[in-house]
């Protein structure tokens, strides 16, 4: 069974957290050496001329050796639209990697539910890979609030019944003045402001 995984969520859903969390479970069940995450994008993956993605490619996943390879924004690897674009280099070489250290390395990709399908379809090799997808869902107003509250009391602060109860009416003015797509880019990170 494969451990590479795709989270599906907005921006600020947890989907980085939770992967470094994976890594260090299967770094305790003697699964993954290390249980490190390594975060890269498609900056970091892709070469900006012929003959540079593949070494790009090779040097991130080889400092993922032994933990997560946790790639943000996957299906910028395939914009929509583009079809001769490096892109499908870094992803033609992270199958090849994938399979000849299949129990090395772990390789999550993440991104917007609605795009990572088109990253799957770019390549046959991927939806074998990543044959599970775990959902992110938004944060409601009451779970936001509970995220000031906890890293409140992460510095050895109290915050009041009153003032939990302004916080969150300000959240949810501010997530009912949002449009859907803006509050959706990060509202966890919101919640910490």
């Amino acid at each position: 069974m494969s451990r590479h995984l795709v989270f599906a969520g907005n921006p600020g859903t947890g989907k980085t957290t939770v992967a470094r969390l994976y890594g260090r479970i299967l770094n305790a069940l003697g699964m993954l050496a290390r249980g490190h995450l390594v975060e890269v994008d498609r900056g970091m993956l892709v070469g900006e001329y012929v003959g540079h993605t593949a070494p790009k490619t090779q040097a991130a996943f080889r400092r993922a050796i032994g933990g997560v390879l946790f790639i943000d924004e996957a299906y910028a690897l395939v914009p929509a639209g583009q079809s001769n674009d490096f892109g499908q280099e870094a992803i033609s070489t992270l199958v090849k990697l994938m399979e000849d250290h299949r129990d090395q390395v772990v390789v999550i990709v993440a991104g917007y539910p609605d795009q990572m399908g088109r990253f799957i379809a770019a390549n046959p090799g991927l939806s074998s890979r990543f044959n599970r997808t775990l959902t992110f869902d938004d944060y409601t107003v009451d779970e936001l609030v509970e995220i000031v509250v906890h890293h409140a009391a992460d510095h050895e602060y109290e915050v009041p019944t009153a003032t939990r109860a302004r916080r969150w009416s300000a959240t949810s003015q501010t997530v009912r003045a949002a449009s859907a797509r803006a509050m959706a880019g990060s509202p966890g990170r919101f919640s910490r402001r």
